[in-house]
């Protein structure tokens, strides 16, 4: 029987690590590798994105019918394990991006989610370990679940 592969979203509040108001970048951490309210481990080793780099959206709460407020300028798991981004918010080509930009820059929102696919997971420790995870978008979100 053929596995179907469902779009799974997590949500993960963040310290803005660094932030430059003139270009609207920020830098963060999207997906951290610890147990998440749902009781499952994000595998950090394991992402693969590729896919992601030919299309380094940045949406506002998974929703794939609005415009994107920004891109990634960079993505990696950073030397701490996490999966890291530099984003760009398209403030000067979008009013609302700029709004969504102004909001991580003044702390009023801190989280992102991650929306990606999982092909297996072990269970260790009581928690679900997704494992060989491929990477389709990262959403701006008001509420985190990392």
């Amino acid at each position: 029987m053929p596995i179907t592969k469902i779009l799974i979203r997590k949500q993960f509040d963040f310290t803005v690590k660094e932030i430059d108001e003139e270009q609207y970048t920020l830098r963060a951490i999207i997906s951290s590798g610890q147990p998440d309210r749902h009781g499952e481990i994000v595998d950090q080793a394991s992402w693969n994105l590729e896919e992601y780099k030919n299309n380094p959206v940045v949406l506002a709460f998974h929703d794939h019918y609005q415009p994107a407020i920004g891109k990634a300028l960079e993505i990696f798991v950073n030397t701490e394990g996490m999966l890291e981004a530099v984003i760009q918010f398209a403030a000067k080509e979008y009013e609302f991006a700029a709004t969504m930009f102004k909001l991580y820059a003044g702390g009023f929102m801190r989280a992102f989610s991650v929306g990606f696919t999982s092909d297996n997971f072990e269970e260790a420790n009581g928690f679900r370990i997704l494992k060989n995870n491929t990477l389709y978008e990262f959403s701006a979100v008001n509420v985190g679940a990392d």
